[in-house]
């Protein structure tokens, strides 16, 4: 045998069985050259490629038929302690050999389209060595939606709109060039996470892919209805949300969508259906929340107050009155908020009037927003310390509390803190809050008590023992 079919030999058997180990070694593996052969005899369908990748031109494309530079063969096999025994001109000799079968290109796909785990082997590779060109060129060859949209979702995460935006891109049209039944729901968590950095660019792919999927679910169609409208599709969502309206199980579900993209269309259904009582008031208590949205925060009320004498529904009253909270004027509805959380909750915590509290404070609070008045603001949150609506505010934020409030309204917050401590149980968060809200009212020893038990809860959160420290050290702020 010469050197350099002992070199092939030796190249074969280490190849294989490295790849034999990353992909589970299903039987024996063949030589790179047999899979190379059996790709060619097989006649494989080409991978289509990422539509978005092959549209940044030619030069682009190129570059992703390249294979990997310093493949991971050459660092798993050549570098590898066992190889250290290996004379330098035979180890040069053994990483050309196994990069040449690479650069072939047809073991390298014919892997990449059987075994996932060749793929999830390199991604983690390149990620390591941030190597993005290559990863664009992997995914291009593995044409994988999933794959695209993962990796979408980690470039926004590391704040990389650009690849984030590609990735996603690829993932979409992919799925639209495959189709069939429920691409759209397929799609869902690539189109939201791309509506994050282009809604415009989501808009335009959520239709295509509407259009091109067989069977969405509901759900998928009420995602993309919200994209629509925060688009300013108006037009789009509603036609898209009016074919849910009329069906029998979603049609309650499709007018609360569509009461958010067009309150006058919606309240107009709604009448109807709530004259026709075969809603189980259901379509009463959405009716609240239409008159809300369309203005007529007077009407809204007296159907809340309405409903809350002859509705046991508490789930929908709650999402009434939420809707009321979001959209009506706060100096109608203000003053009913105590009244309204004691009869809804019975002193249960309720996720829906949290939420609508806490986004409607944020809105008031704003500077300079559309809807920024900060006397009403401030308003709002003496009500929250209001020992009822406190009992249904969930404990995962409490809000601060402004200087103005903390002496005029003392007795009630301290008396609303000393409520919430009896509901805080193992929530470390509530518990470093009601710190929080103690320190600012000069309740030192309270404040020390109660970041003490957050940290007793969770010992790894840096945020209750720097509050400790800096309160020893004399240097905690108010």
């Amino acid at each position: 045998m010469n050197a350099r079919s002992w070199i092939a030999a030796v190249a074969c058997g280490v190849g294989c069985g490295a790849l034999g180990y990353w992909t589970g070694a299903r039987g024996a593996a063949p030589s790179p050259v047999e899979a190379a052969d059996r790709a060619d005899d097989q006649s494989p369908a080409a991978a289509p490629p990422a539509p978005a990748l092959l549209a940044r031109g030619p030069e682009a494309a190129a570059e992703s038929d390249r294979e990997p530079s310093a493949s991971a063969f050459q660092r798993q096999v050549v570098d590898a302690p066992d190889a250290a025994a290996v004379e330098p001109t035979v180890a040069g000799a053994l990483a050309a050999e196994l990069d040449a079968y690479l650069a072939s290109g047809r073991l390298r796909e014919e892997l990449l389209r059987s075994e996932s785990a060749v793929t999830s082997f390199l991604l983690d590779r390149y990620r390591a060595e941030s190597r993005d060109e290559d990863i664009l060129a992997l995914l291009t060859t593995a044409g994988d939606p999933g794959l695209w949209a993962a990796e979408g979702r980690r470039w926004r995460s590391l704040k990389n709109p650009g690849l984030a935006t590609l990735a996603l891109q690829s993932s979409l049209e992919l799925q639209i060039a495959q189709g069939g039944d429920r691409g759209l729901d397929r799609g869902r968590q690539a189109l939201q996470e791309l509506a994050r950095i282009d809604l415009q660019l989501a808009a335009d792919l959520g239709l295509q892919l509407h259009s091109a999927s067989s069977n969405p679910t509901a759900e998928a169609d009420f995602q993309l209805g919200a994209i629509l409208a925060r688009a300013g599709r108006t037009e789009n969502a509603m036609e898209l949300l009016a074919a849910r309206v009329q069906d029998p199980y979603q049609g309650l579900a499709a007018l609360e969508e569509l009461i958010d993209v067009a309150p006058e269309a919606a309240l107009e259904e709604i009448r109807r259906r709530a004259a026709l009582g075969n809603d189980e008031g259901a379509a009463e208590i959405l009716l609240a929340r239409a008159l809300s949205a369309s203005g007529d925060t007077t009407a809204a009320i007296e159907q809340i107050d309405m409903l809350l004498r002859s509705s046991d529904d508490v789930l929908g009253l709650e999402r009434g009155v939420a809707g009321i909270i979001e959209n009506g004027e706060p100096g109608e509805w203000m003053d009913r908020l105590p009244d309204w959380a004691d009869r809804i909750s019975a002193g249960k915590d309720s996720w829906e009037l949290s939420e609508a509290l806490y986004n409607r404070l944020e809105r008031l609070m704003e500077e300079g927003g559309d809807e920024s008045d900060p006397e009403q603001a401030e308003r709002m949150l003496g009500l929250l310390f209001d020992e009822r609506v406190s009992n249904i505010l969930s404990l995962d934020y409490l809000p601060e509390i402004p200087p103005s409030l903390r002496e005029s309204h003392r007795p009630q917050i301290l008396s609303t803190l000393r409520s919430m401590e009896q509901r805080a149980g193992a929530n470390d968060e509530a518990w470093g809050d009601i710190g929080d809200r103690y320190w600012e009212l000069g309740q030192v020893e309270d404040a020390r008590r109660s970041w003490m038990r957050a940290l007793a809860i969770d010992p790894q959160d840096g945020e209750w023992y720097g509050n400790l420290e800096s309160l020893e050290a004399g240097t905690m702020e108010h």
